[in-house]
């Protein structure tokens, strides 16, 4: 009786053990879609532009992505989470490369996103500096109030409530009082958009915005672009070398590739790629700095190399190109195509950009 009853009991332990692990496989994988997309709104809450759009990002999820999130979420929670949450992670390391690199989980990037641009807690004297400066007008002021109600029109909390327009407003004029030299420029609003939607804290979203014109991507927001207009002559050298066919295409039906490069590039890509792209594409580029943008933008024209050599006509091309971020739906396919596949150093692109100065 006593071993029937042993028996019963751990038949009862191993039932339960069965039920914990798919209640919390269930709650991974909640957690996993969570802020990715939902039936009526897409990652972070925009609204679907089209059915068809919709459609097609459901489609990628149940193809095999939210069970990878699942995957990747689980794999951060064993090795990287613990040490993310008391700010000590291996930035330096190859191993939290490739962990980027594969997406960091939407629920940790509020803390991760701030560490990899060397924004740590806000100080005091952080938050007082932010408190004063966020409502002293500039001489930015003007453009930024212009600005704020083109945000997102796609997104109910800046344009149907509009509850993140004064947020908004106070992180872009704190930035025009930090960075004096940039002030504003038309492409900023969507940078920081993005930024308060991903990390809600005002302060640690100035602090970001700062760091990431000052230093991850120096010159791109100055008055006369001098950075973009490096990618724009170091992209078309890069794509030369990469595939030469390409090149005398489009160069010989008239595209201008640095149109394309000016507008995804002041952006970030944001509001250009689809949300979800958008947001695997940040993962990298904070922590690895500009080249991302290039190796993207190379991704999204060389995994279309087919339809772009099958087009002839010009207004059709530039058509063409001016659509292929839209379709970048596949994150996983464009950032194993841009960091694997695209065989180029990062000292060779120095080089081009220099050598665009002379």
């Amino acid at each position: 009786i006593e071993l029937i009853w042993l028996m019963m009991r751990m038949a009862e332990a191993a039932k339960d053990r069965i039920r914990r692990r798919q209640e919390q496989a269930a709650s991974e994988e909640s957690s996993a879609s969570d802020n990715v997309a939902t039936a009526a709104r897409g990652p972070l809450g925009f609204a679907w532009k089209s059915p068809e759009e919709q459609a097609e990002f459901t489609a990628f999820l149940n193809d095999g992505y939210t069970a990878l999130m699942v995957q990747r979420r689980r794999r951060w929670s064993q090795t990287f989470e613990r040490k993310v949450r008391q700010q000590t992670s291996p930035l330096l390391k190859r191993k939290f490369k490739r962990f980027v690199r594969k997406g960091i989980p939407q629920h940790l990037r509020a803390t991760v996103w701030p560490l990899l641009c060397g924004v740590g807690q806000p100080t005091a004297a952080d938050c007082e500096q932010f408190a004063e400066i966020s409502v002293k007008p500039s001489s930015s002021s003007e453009q930024i109030t212009l600005d704020l109600h083109r945000t997102f029109p796609n997104h109910d909390r800046f344009h149907t409530d509009g509850s993140a327009i004064p947020s908004l407003k106070r992180v872009l004029t704190a930035f025009s009082h930090s960075v004096p030299k940039v002030g504003y420029c038309q492409g900023l609003n969507f940078i920081t958009g993005l930024l308060l939607l991903v990390v809600p804290d005002e302060v640690v979203c100035w602090r970001i915005l700062v760091e990431l014109v000052s230093n991850v991507l120096p010159d791109y927001f100055s008055e006369s672009l001098s950075g973009i207009e490096q990618d724009q002559v170091a992209i078309r050298g890069l794509l030369n070398d990469l595939d030469p066919e390409i090149n005398r295409h489009l160069e010989a039906c008239g595209v201008d590739l640095g149109l394309f490069v000016l507008k995804w590039f002041m952006t970030l890509f944001v509001d250009v790629l689809p949300h979800e792209t958008t947001l695997r594409v940040w993962d990298c580029l904070l922590l690895e700095g500009d080249k991302v943008l290039v190796r993207v933008f190379l991704a999204v024209l060389l995994t279309n190399r087919s339809r772009l050599l099958a087009t002839t006509d010009s207004a059709k091309l530039l058509d063409l190109v001016n659509s292929l971020p839209s379709q970048c739906v596949n994150c996983v396919k464009l950032l194993q195509f841009a960091f694997e596949d695209l065989d180029f150093r990062r000292r060779h692109l120095r080089m081009l950009r220099r050598n665009s100065t002379t």
